[in-house]
């Protein structure tokens, strides 16, 4: 379904570039900075998110379409949640593009329960933006790297592929500190991927939503059943902010 959904933003802002107009844009780096602060929330999680955007159009005329990149500070605190082997070579047997595409291997699943995970990460992201009806702007963010740190956290392990008594005392285990995208169960560490739909109150200032998916990884400090020690939590979350913009392009 994202994969569909990111498909057809880049087919629909790859269009609407081609139909762009021709008089000249403001120039110069200071325009098109956007801080933006959001709140966020799904199943049992909840956070903050602190961001900047720098936004390059992609020709010199009026195109609506932008590129981008940008830093971004996530908070995610969490109740009761489950994470589950994560690696791609236990979860789907491979590594590399592949695993997308092969089955789950079950057998290979462990989960760590972690009453009150916190984890906070800095990632560098790549964003594409679409303005219209002047006030409007569709965007997608997509964060690329960056490290992850957090308090020590006391994990219940659980497999059922264990022997009686292997693994049952507690396990302790921080955020993984390495984040880096390889598309699928091959990523590391925290990472989050957005929708985003924003609206422009003034010039200067807009309110934004957006639907993430956030991957949030823990490693434990011992290696458990198949020398494994990094475990994963996926999940849907909803977001709503602010953004601020001293220089933008456009003007109503």
């Amino acid at each position: 379904m994202m994969i569909k959904c990111v498909s057809f933003i880049i087919l629909f802002v790859i269009s609407s570039y081609l139909m762009g107009q021709t008089s000249e844009v403001p120039k110069g780096y200071k325009y098109n900075n956007y801080f933006s602060l959001a709140g966020m929330a799904g199943s049992d999680m909840y956070g903050g998110t602190a961001a900047w955007t720098h936004f390059h159009r992609v020709s010199k005329n009026r195109s609506q379409l932008k590129l981008g990149y940008g830093i971004r500070l996530h908070a995610l605190f969490g109740v009761n949640r489950k994470l589950v082997t994560a690696p791609a070579k236990l979860t789907r047997g491979v590594t590399g593009p592949i695993a997308i595409f092969s089955d789950k291997q079950k057998n290979n699943y462990d989960t760590i329960s972690v009453s009150r995970p916190q984890t906070n990460a800095i990632n560098v992201f790549f964003t594409i933006q679409y303005t219209f009806a002047r006030r409007w702007d569709l965007g997608f963010v997509l964060d690329l790297a960056g490290m992850s740190f957090g308090p020590k956290q006391v994990a219940t392990y659980v497999s059922s592929q264990n022997q009686p008594g292997d693994y049952t005392q507690a396990q302790n285990a921080y955020p993984s500190g390495f984040n880096l995208l390889l598309l699928g169960d091959n990523n590391i560490g925290t990472l989050s991927t957005d929708l985003y739909l924003r609206f422009w109150i003034t010039n200067k200032w807009a309110v934004t939503g957006s639907v993430q998916y956030v991957y949030n990884e823990f490693t434990t400090v011992n290696l458990l059943r198949l020398d494994n020690d990094r475990f994963r939590d996926q999940l849907f979350m909803g977001s709503l902010g602010v953004t601020f913009c001293p220089w933008r392009s456009e003007t109503f």
